[in-house]
């Protein structure tokens, strides 16, 4: 599975200004805060997306508005 992470950060103007901040692929080798395996990459459908926000520097504070889960394409 590929993830992508796009930001807009002209809050929708003109359509947006869309840029990609990150991405990973999922195969299954990802590591845990103590250096084990995950277990394989999760290729099922699922009903369910859950974010997590580790490690925000200075204790910061993540925001999210106007966003969306999309299948983008199968590898």
């Amino acid at each position: 599975m590929k993830l992508e992470a796009w930001v807009d950060r002209t809050d929708g103007k003109d359509g947006g200004t869309w840029a990609k901040v990150h991405e990973m692929v999922d195969r299954g080798d990802w590591l845990d805060k103590d250096g084990k395996n995950t277990g394989p990459a999760y290729l099922a459908p699922a009903t369910s997306v859950f974010f997590r926000n580790d490690e925000l520097e200075n204790g910061g504070e993540a925001r999210y508005k106007s966003w969306s889960i999309r299948e983008i394409a199968a590898l």
